[in-house]
């Protein structure tokens, strides 16, 4: 049983642990794939928002600028309301004043230039252009102030008229200013809104995408593998016609067709092999009924003749015989053969060199093991038979007694690769049993033989007795020994004998 499992188990390894693959065609979207989309997906998505969130930063940040660009135009513009009033009194200031002034200008010229870089509303463009179009008028007045004081002059009356210019330009900028500061709260409010947008769309999506990825792990992931865990249990369990069902094409539903294909070849190899282990017990059986019923035949050619007939029939062969090693323990001579052809082999004293390289049965006795060759045509060691020509496999055993070589069973089909390794072991066992029958009937044989002889002896002793003299025990004797033997004739020479002569005694036994 042992060696069949072993068997078996090596069939399993080549034929059912390894369940084929899908292929390609029969494979939806793997799961790797889906994760690797989702991952993708999610990535462009942080990127996207990532990108947006930088973009609006940098809107706000240039919102910002631009609204402290305003604010010097704002601040120059109520410097130069202060200034003009400085400018027109009689204040020892004037001089400082102007020369702030000037200042404040050449700051405001530059927030307008960078405001006009910045802006592309085009009302705001045409604005900020009319104040830079004013700047260099002012800029010249006040300059024209800055000689006069610097001279020594005193500002007359047409110069303070002038000055009045800086009311209109004030007025302006301030106009512009305030309607620029509007622009641009409505400007950072839009930019805001928008990034309030892209953040709680971004916060859904990736809700989303955490909710699609919950349910990827649970139907494509958890739930198969929870079901795959049920088959293992069952199959542990030895349900055998448990099927796994996961309706998917991925990874996980390969694993479970490969479940299901272990499981329909365990169902295979299980019955095989329960059906190898009926035709083991019943072979076992056919062994056993061969020994219990040669075990009462107490004669080696009848013990023979016994075995190979019931072997013949119980084993469906085409034939088997036995060959016994003979005294000189070179020569394997046929001594019983199954059937008409086995008898008339018998007759004909066949025998095979032990030493014969073209033999199957001279092979196993000299390698003391079993012998298989399930196609005797491509066997270059087949000795054929023109008595058996149907063979077509043929498998030997060794008869060993107590390490001892005392023939070789063979066995014959008519079917090419008719025996196994299981056929091995159970001939094997078959011709232990038969080699230790015929030991027993062997030793039965010359324990007979010796009884009767010793009763011979002890009969003639007795006769011997009862004679009255030298010539009646010769007599006797002679005539008891030929019966024994079997003679016709029988005859004693005595040497010795009292009255100085020799005699000689002879009688013929009818």
């Amino acid at each position: 049983m042992e060696s069949l499992l072993r068997e078996d188990t090596h069939q399993c390894r080549t034929w059912f642990c390894i369940p084929r693959s899908l292929s390609k065609s029969e494979v939806d979207m793997s799961l790797r794939l889906k994760l690797g989309a989702l991952i993708l997906f999610t990535l462009i998505l942080l990127a996207g928002s990532a990108f947006s969130s930088f973009q609006n930063t940098r809107q706000l940040e240039d919102i910002a600028s631009r609204h402290r660009y305003e604010q010097i135009m704002l601040s120059t513009s109520d410097k130069l309301a202060l200034g003009k009033l400085v400018l027109q009194s009689d204040l020892p200031e004037r001089t400082s004043t102007l020369n702030q002034l000037l200042n404040d200008i050449f700051l405001m010229q530059a927030a307008v230039d960078t405001s006009l870089q910045l802006e592309t509303q085009s009302e705001i463009v045409n604005s900020l252009q009319e104040i830079q179009l004013d700047l260099p008028t002012i800029t010249l007045l006040l300059k024209n102030f800055q000689g006069q004081l610097a001279s020594g002059k005193e500002l007359t009356q047409s110069d303070i008229l002038q000055i009045n210019q800086l009311d209109g330009f004030v007025s302006n900028v301030k106009n512009i200013a305030q309607s620029y500061e509007k622009y641009l709260k409505t400007e950072a409010q839009r930019v805001e809104q928008v990034t309030t947008i892209y953040t709680y769309l971004t916060i859904v999506i990736m809700l989303l995408i955490v909710g699609g990825l919950s349910l990827i792990i649970y139907f494509n992931i958890l739930r198969p593998i929870s079901v795959l865990t049920q088959s293992s249990e069952e199959i542990t369990k030895g349900n055998y016609q448990h099927q796994t069902r996961i309706r998917s094409k991925d990874e996980f539903g390969q694993l479970g067709n490969a479940f299901n294909e272990m499981t329909s070849q365990l169902r295979e190899f299980i019955g095989t092999l329960e059906q190898r282990v009926t035709d083991r017990t019943k072979d076992l059986a056919t062994v056993a009924e061969v020994g219990t019923a040669t075990a009462t035949i107490l004669e080696t050619d009848r013990l023979l003749q016994a075995v190979v007939d019931l072997t013949k029939e119980r084993f469906n062969l085409y034939h088997s015989h036995i060959y016994l090693l003979d005294e000189s323990g070179e020569n394997l001579v046929l001594a019983s053969g199954a059937g008409e052809a086995g008898r008339q082999m018998v007759s004909e004293r066949r025998s095979i060199p032990l030493d014969r390289e073209q033999s199957l049965v001279a092979r196993a006795a000299r390698e003391r093991k079993g012998v298989t060759v399930n196609d005797v045509t491509q066997a270059p060691d087949f000795l054929p038979n023109p008595l058996l020509p149907d063979t077509r496999s043929e498998l030997a055993v060794p008869m060993i007694v107590g390490g001892r070589v005392i023939g070789v069973f063979d066995i014959q089909s008519d079917v090419v690769g008719r025996f196994t390794d299981s056929d091995v072991n159970i001939q094997t066992t078959l011709a232990a049993q038969v080699s230790t029958s015929i030991q027993n009937v062997r030793s039965f044989e010359q324990a007979k033989a010796q009884a009767e002889l010793e009763s011979l002896v002890n009969a003639i002793g007795q006769k011997i007795q009862r004679t009255a003299s030298v010539d009646d025990t010769l007599q006797t004797a002679i005539r008891e020994i030929g019966l024994a033997l079997g003679a016709s004739r029988v005859s004693a020479n005595i040497a010795g004998r009292q009255d100085g002569g020799n005699g000689a005694s002879q009688e013929s036994v009818k």
